[in-house]
């Protein structure tokens, strides 16, 4: 089964968020297999 998910940071420190991202990684279920990610310009989507 494939799911899209939109990530929406609305009043967010986004770059601590990408930050943690970076420095954490996904913080996900090992199962759950990710095929593409990206990120919006302005860090408010992803």
């Amino acid at each position: 089964m494939l799911f899209f998910v939109i990530e929406d940071f609305h009043g967010s420190d986004r770059k601590e968020i990408y930050r943690r991202f970076r420095d954490k990684g996904r913080l996900k279920p090992d199962e759950l297999v990710v095929h593409h990610s990206w990120i919006a310009g302005d860090m408010s989507r992803c």
